[in-house]
């Protein structure tokens, strides 16, 4: 019995590591999804690039970036400086075409929403779920930063993890799984994997087409 408990340990261990570019093996090969991402006063193209290439291989997705804006007048706090997650939401609704299942906002802007007794809390993203669009800020990305590798680590994860809310994934107990929610502290992301857990990937095989 202690021994069975030890291979449940090891095999949770290593659904939890595996790369990007392994998670699509369990998906069916049917119909990709599609996702674009649209920069909202984000420049990086080579990370939009990047990013395309992580979504589409992780997801099995068909990703692509859409013409850039600004932010919305609308969603900006002027208290704090900084943009409301839920407000950009409902822009990027808006800007959802028929040729596009799900919608990334991308922008290097705080942004915030209401948590528990917290109007405003600092957020790294926010995504429906399930829904059809999510926003990720890097502002607070680049916290306690050791290097660039670092930096896209994370912004990938973020997305990812965003993206997985979309689809109908909730937040995940596993530690080190994609879907662990962060707490809005940055070593939860840096501690997280590039992959999901064994549930969540179950999970997942059946959310997705």
């Amino acid at each position: 019995m202690h021994f069975t408990f030890l291979l449940m340990i090891i095999s949770a261990i290593f659904f939890c590591r595996q790369p990007a570019d392994k998670q699509m093996d369990y998906l069916n090969t049917g119909n990709k999804i599609k996702v674009v991402l649209k920069p909202m006063e984000y420049t990086d193209t080579v990370m939009l690039n990047k990013l395309c290439h992580t979504i589409d291989t992780f997801y099995h997705a068909e990703t692509s970036v859409i013409a850039g804006s600004s932010l919305p007048p609308f969603a900006y706090y002027k208290a704090r400086n900084r943009y409301r997650a839920d407000k950009l939401l409902d822009y990027l609704s808006g800007c959802i075409t028929g040729n596009s299942a799900y919608i990334v906002g991308l922008t290097g802007k705080d942004i915030s929403t209401t948590k528990d007794n917290y109007y405003d809390w600092g957020v790294f993203g926010l995504g429906l779920m399930p829904g059809k669009c999510c926003v990720v800020s890097t502002f607070r990305l680049k916290s306690h930063l050791k290097s660039q590798r670092q930096f896209e680590e994370r912004l990938i994860r973020i997305v990812l993890h965003e993206l997985g809310h979309n689809f109908g994934l909730d937040h995940c107990p596993s530690r080190g799984c994609l879907m662990e929610d962060a707490g809005g502290t940055i070593k939860t992301v840096n501690n997280e994997q590039t992959g999901l857990c064994h549930m969540c990937r179950k999970k997942i095989k059946k959310l997705l087409p």
